[in-house]
């Protein structure tokens, strides 16, 4: 997974409206000099000569016809149409230190119009040299569409779907006009100034005009159409699967982000096993190795970036909705001296989403329900859960149970497994299925007491390579891993 650029332009919009409302007024050359015609002289009149007047002199009664030829008139001057006046436009030259948005505020623009007038500009990578396009405002029209302030980057796709190779990439609030939707409206093709034409999730765009104005088009036929209404499950090498990351996420995220939510943390959420510290914690500090899966460092190097709370990133945060021995509506729950920094009356969950602001939540619950809770009772609690997961704008990431083979329980993790898979599917939430990546794993990845993960004799947890990875605990990192980096990239970034 290649690693994406941050792009800058949007982290300044508000530094860059306040700019524009204080910047000095500048007085700016004529877009060109007045166009004065050149003057003509006019042609000569020709006025006839008068007939001779008559006289008494005594003569023929009738003049004998003259034989002479009459002189030819002399023609008019022919009319010269005035040439047209072709304004030439104003440029430019960008010199060392020069930021787009302070160029437009220079001429009384907006970052937007300047972009619509440079076409195929990377406003956040200019060069000394580069010439720009100074439009003049009365020629300005509103925009059809464009993309978000926070959508820098914007993959193009051949067709929609999260799985459609990446035609090329868009700026923020670059100009486009809009051709067809899907009849979902989760995607849309556009075409763009530079005649760049392909599908994005309507999502990222500030749209000028109802989508149902749009017609539905249709992909390419050789194109994955299953992909647009079927989950997808990417098999894993050594990591069993994670499925059904989907377009809905990216209305979730997009809603956390206007409650405040962090785009650079992640909560945990569960019970033992996610309060251990040999789960994502080594990868916070930096004891990790991942062999073959270098595709992972740009999630990680995304989240050691974010604070979760206390200055810890969210690897290693100790999460006040993780507990020893929580069934799942355990975080639900109002009881006891609440956790310092939680108020009285907020259940757990509120409160850590309340402190960390997380855009993703990792959430598995389960393990203790199995000897205690009918699944009808679980589908209650875990659904409530995830209800008010996504009501406070954070992406649920759910995982399914590991094993358990503590005698009289036979059968109870797999009925419980299947709430969460259903659940999953239902509310179209990504899913990591731990419990199938433990099948194939030796004693499936528990240690002797039939319930907990095991982990590595060296306790290398977060070592992807040889033999670490025949252990439950590791499996479980990995998985988590891919799942953060598959909603990362699909979903969080444009």
């Amino acid at each position: 997974m290649p690693v994406r650029p941050v792009y800058p332009l949007a982290l300044a919009l508000a530094a860059a409206l306040s700019l524009a409302a204080c910047y000095p007024s500048v007085a700016l050359p004529p877009l060109v000099t007045a166009f004065v015609p050149p003057s003509v002289t006019p042609s000569p009149v020709v006025t006839p000569s008068a007939p001779p007047a008559a006289t008494d002199v005594p003569g023929p009664t009738a003049p004998a016809p003259s034989s002479a030829t009459p002189p030819a008139p002399t023609p008019a001057a022919p009319t010269t149409p005035p040439p047209t006046v072709t304004l030439t436009p104003v440029t430019y030259v960008v010199v060392a230190g020069d930021v787009f948005l302070n160029i437009a505020a220079r001429f009384n623009l907006t970052a937007a119009d300047l972009l619509d007038a440079n076409p195929g500009v990377d406003p956040d990578h200019l060069q000394p040299g580069d010439v720009l396009v100074i439009p003049d405002p009365a020629t300005l029209t509103p925009a059809e569409a464009r993309v978000k302030l926070n959508g820098g980057g914007l993959r193009v796709r051949a067709w929609p779907s999260l799985d459609a190779d990446v035609a090329a990439t868009l700026p923020a609030l670059t100009r486009v006009d809009l051709l067809a939707r899907t009849a979902d409206n989760d995607w849309v093709q556009l075409t763009t100034l530079t005649g760049l034409t392909g599908w994005v999730p309507a999502l990222w765009l500030d749209l000028g005009l109802p989508l149902a104005d749009l017609p539905v088009g249709r992909p390419p036929p050789s194109s994955p159409t299953a992909a647009l209404s079927s989950p997808r499950e990417t098999p894993l090498p050594h990591a069993g699967y994670v499925a059904n990351v989907t377009l809905r996420m990216l209305g979730v995220f997009q809603y956390g982000q206007v409650l405040g939510n962090r785009a650079r943390a992640f909560s945990k959420v569960g019970d033992s096993i996610t309060v251990s510290t040999a789960f994502l914690a080594p990868v916070g500090r930096g004891s990790y190795t991942l062999g073959p899966y270098t595709a992972l460092q740009p999630v990680i190097d995304w989240f050691l970036a974010g604070d979760a709370r206390d200055g810890q990133n969210s690897f290693v945060n100790v999460s006040l909705a993780a507990k020893v021995g929580w069934r799942a509506r355990g975080v639900l729950s109002i009881g006891g001296d609440p956790p310092p920094g939680c108020a009285a009356g907020e259940t757990p969950l509120a409160c850590e989403y309340r402190v960390v602001r997380p855009a993703v939540a990792v959430i598995m619950f389960g393990t203790n329900d199995v000897p205690y809770t009918p699944a009808a009772e679980f589908d209650h609690d875990l659904r409530a859960v995830l209800d008010y997961t996504l009501q406070q704008g954070v992406i649920p990431i759910v995982s399914t149970i590991p094993p358990f083979t503590r005698p009289g329980s036979e059968g109870r993790a797999e009925e419980l497994n299947t709430v969460i898979r259903n659940l999953a599917f239902e509310y179209a939430l990504p899913l990591v299925d731990y419990y199938e990546s433990m099948a194939t794993l030796p004693d499936a990845g528990l240690s002797g007491d039939g319930v907990h993960p095991n982990t590595p004799p060296d306790t290398r947890a977060a070592d992807f390579t040889g033999d670490h990875l025949l252990y439950g605990t590791t499996m479980r990192n990995l998985t988590t891993l891919y799942a953060l980096a598959e909603v990362w990239d699909k979903v969080m970034q444009p």
